[in-house]
């Protein structure tokens, strides 16, 4: 029998970045709704939100989600993603994998679960994929970093400045997606855990809004069209 697979969005109501972020409307659409969508035309057997909120948890129904109402002990501030993960386990146990894709990341696409979904089953060595994109040169200037020591005082964390064309091939965690089994969450108690691979994303794909200014320039990119054609180049990294 093969292996079922369950993808849980977190989605708790208390976000200080952005009040009401989870349900407030992106190009016309509520934020969550973006990867429910994308979850439900992936390959995974059933969708479910894990929320302490009603109107959320409505908003999730309507989008065509299952809905699990968290306890408040874990959706405060303080709380980490995982528990609510652990508590899904522990409510809906029936599943072998579970991918947790977070409503932050609108742009994470069906193919970007199912492509992981495929690299996660080709690598039996992993216990975890997640998703990564490019963090080398662009916007990240090449990735140096400074840290403050306090007094107005900086402190350059490396004297290495090799040109970008030669600096070594860096990936980030962009937070869109997690697939992880069963029995790795269950001893681990985190999504991350045991032997880790890595999905890459493209940098255009992978916005992770926790602020009102996020929020915005996204908004304005999707009305663009400017996504879509990046989506329509092919564009990897």
């Amino acid at each position: 029998m093969s292996a079922r697979v369950a993808a849980l969005i977190p989605a708790r109501s208390g976000s200080k970045g952005l009040v009401g972020k989870n349900i407030k409307l992106l190009n016309g659409r509520p934020l969550i709704d973006y990867s429910i969508k994308a979850a439900l035309e992936s390959n995974v057997d059933e969708v479910w939100v894990s929320t302490d909120c009603d109107a959320i948890g409505d908003v999730a129904i309507e989008s065509g989600a299952r809905v699990l109402k968290r306890p408040d002990s874990i959706a405060m501030d303080s709380s980490p993603v995982d528990e609510a993960i652990v508590h899904f386990q522990n409510c809906v146990p029936n599943f072998d994998t579970i991918v947790m894709l977070q409503c932050t990341s609108p742009l994470t696409l069906s193919s970007d679960i199912d492509n992981a979904l495929t690299y996660f089953n080709d690598n039996p060595n992993y216990d975890t994929v997640l998703s990564v994109c490019d963090s080398t040169g662009g916007f990240q200037c090449g990735g140096y970093c400074w840290e403050d020591t306090g007094n107005d005082h900086f402190f350059r964390t490396s004297t290495y400045y090799p040109c970008r064309q030669d600096s070594p091939k860096r990936y980030k965690e962009n937070g869109a997606l997690y697939v992880i089994t069963a029995t790795v969450l269950s001893e681990c108690k985190k999504k991350i855990g045991g032997q880790v691979g890595a999905y890459i994303m493209p940098r255009h794909r992978s916005f992770e809004i926790d602020y009102l200014d996020e929020f915005e320039e996204l908004d304005l990119l999707l009305k663009s069209g400017f996504i879509d054609s990046m989506n329509e180049k092919g564009s990897v990294n």
